[in-house]
């Protein structure tokens, strides 16, 4: 055989050999990257991948594959030429979903018909989607008797945090120091100092956060608890109870006032929360709170307003106007309610609009056209109300008509 044909044979055996065997792998992550609220509905993965061969590889001759959190594997292939010891910067057209908060195991690998070495064809990565953190509530007794208490604070909800401790005030004014505690409950044993807490919420990416501060009082007779807030409701829709909480001894009795607090009436109830829905008129509630060994005390008052249904009046004024020159007077009149009204404007009697007027009296300036008026009064609890609509009617302005001209004529000839 001729020896430069068998040098040619040669070396095309050996550089297919080569390529059948090259070397290709995964060897950078670059999206996505861990991190706090990084996660959205649609992301690409994007890998570099490294062909270690002194060889190109051909497109369409390298898949690169992953899976999440195990899954199904998705595989795409790189259809461009990868040089000896080259890398590429491959993103897979497909996209993910990484807006849900938490972790995600990603296996990216790159795989070659006839690769010698799968040492190197594959990356691991924790994706960490991190959520701002949202601290929970503490609930408990925010006042305690002296000495004798033997309760507890809880922490309740909070989100995306790994770990979190109790804080507690410390003698150094405005100081808090840790306890040591990170569990979800905090014992309060013997008490005799008003003391506060807190806890906080440890993030990894995202910013850590405290929840909001809870103070424990120490009373020398008893804890009457908290009451509940105030409350405003409807003469037609009269449904709700009066409560108190954290008290810890026994609620004797609830007390009624209708004349703001001068006397007080028993209601015969002996529970911690009172329905009102019998309730016609404004009323005052406190809670009678007793104990054997811290004595007997009242909660705070509860008001609850009954408030009267909107009366909306009437608007009285002109009719008509005459066109462009006009200045007049609406007024409302016969209504009743405490929570304000404002005047509404409308040139089709369908939109209406807001003028910013919230006297009983309105003055309309030099319409050109027909325009509509309403009063909206509001009623807080109860519905707001309108009056009924008004019309200003414009009316043309006169036309004079043209005079002829002057003449002059001679006195001997006026006919």
């Amino acid at each position: 055989m001729n020896t430069k044909v068998y040098i040619a044979l040669f070396s095309i055996l050996l550089f297919a050999q080569l390529r059948a065997q090259q070397d290709v792998g995964v060897s950078q992550i670059n999206n996505p990257t861990s991190g706090c609220q990084v996660g959205n509905a649609s992301t690409n993965i994007n890998v570099i991948v490294r062909n270690y061969s002194a060889t190109s590889a051909f497109p369409n001759t390298i898949s690169v594959k992953y899976t999440i959190n195990s899954g199904p594997v998705h595989s795409e292939l790189i259809g461009a030429l990868l040089g000896p010891n080259a890398s590429f910067n491959f993103t897979f057209f497909q996209t993910e979903n990484f807006s849900a908060c938490g972790n995600y195991q990603l296996k990216i690998w790159a795989v070659k018909a006839g690769d010698p070495n799968h040492a190197n064809d594959t990356l691991n990565y924790l994706f960490v989607n991190e959520c701002n953190i949202t601290p929970g509530i503490i609930t408990g007794p925010s006042n305690l008797c002296y000495g004798i208490n033997n309760d507890s604070l809880k922490v309740t909800g909070g989100t995306f945090s790994y770990t979190y401790q109790w804080y507690k005030k410390s003698p150094i004014p405005g100081a808090f120091v840790a306890t040591g505690n990170t569990t979800n409950t905090f014992y309060l044993n013997g008490l005799t100092d008003t003391s506060a807490y807190y806890v906080r919420y440890l993030g990894v990416f995202c910013p850590s956060v405290n929840s909001a501060v809870f103070g424990v009082g120490i009373s020398p007779t008893i804890v009457t608890g908290s009451p509940s807030p105030d409350l405003s409701l409807c003469i037609d829709n009269v449904v709700g109870n009066v409560s108190v909480s954290g008290f810890t001894q026994n609620v004797a009795d609830w007390e009624q006032s209708n004349n703001g607090g001068a006397t007080w009436i028993s209601t015969g109830n002996a529970v911690p929360s009172l329905n009102i829905n019998y309730l016609t008129n404004s009323a005052l509630f406190r809670a009678k709170v007793a104990s054997g060994t811290c004595g007997t005390k009242y909660s705070d008052t509860i008001s609850v307003e009954v408030q009267p249904l909107v009366i909306p009046g009437t608007i009285s004024g002109a009719t008509n106007v005459c066109y462009g020159t006009n200045v007049t007077n609406l007024t409302l009149s016969g209504n009743a309610n405490d929570y304000g009204f404002e005047w509404y404007s409308s040139t089709d009697n369908i939109t209406f609009t807001p003028t910013g007027i919230t006297s009983p009296l309105f003055t309309a300036y030099y319409l050109t056209q027909d325009t509509y008026y309403k009063v909206v009064l509001q009623g807080d609890q109860c519905s707001d109300v309108e009056t009924p609509v008004v019309t200003l009617i414009v009316d043309p302005a006169i036309n004079t008509g043209t005079m002829s001209p002057n003449l002059t004529v001679c006195e001997t000839n006026i006919s």
